[in-house]
């Protein structure tokens, strides 16, 4: 387990969404195994220096319990980013979409004119809606295509960091 995800907490948004990232902290740094001297505390008087199996249990619970929480805390913090740019994006979306419906009417409105001019008013009118309403079926099903595409949500890089954690401990019990 490298030392930067071993002790790995979330560090704080500047500003930049992308600046999600692992921070190593001081507290860290015993966990981590990092020379202090507070190493003593964890072998045993007589020991040359080396922690008993209680010892090494003791590290492992702790270490396990900080990697949990710090990997909880960047799932939620990641999940935030995502779920406020998504926000924004809806509104600007809903706003564009509101302004595009009433001009998209008086295209419309225009269009009925003019093939009034060359048949019956109702049928100008009725020849626009049976348009209109093949593109609203054609967009609704690539609409719900894409929507298909983006279910569910999760997030990818607690996801990623969670299984190298998992291929860490593997490894380490390996050896």
């Amino acid at each position: 387990m490298s030392p930067q995800r071993a002790g790995a907490d979330v560090s704080r948004e500047t500003g930049d969404p992308d600046t999600l990232g692992p921070r190593v902290t001081a507290t860290d740094r015993d966990v981590m195994g990092m020379a202090t001297a507070m190493d003593s505390q964890w072998t045993s008087p007589g020991s040359g220096g080396r922690p008993s199996v209680g010892e090494l249990f003791s590290r492992l619970s702790e270490q396990s319990s900080r990697l949990i929480r710090s990997e909880i805390e960047l799932a939620k913090a990641e999940l935030s980013r995502k779920a406020k740019a998504g926000a924004i994006g809806a509104g600007l979306l809903a706003g564009a979409a509101l302004f595009g419906f009433f001009g998209f009417a008086v295209v419309l409105t225009t269009i009925i004119l003019a093939l009034s001019l060359v048949l019956e008013p109702w049928l100008a009118a009725l020849i626009v809606a049976v348009v209109l309403l093949v593109i609203a079926a054609v967009l609704a099903l690539l609409g719900k295509k894409s929507l298909d595409k983006g279910v569910p949500p999760k997030p990818e890089r607690t996801a990623e960091n969670v299984k190298q954690d998992v291929q860490a401990v593997k490894e380490g019990l390996r050896s």
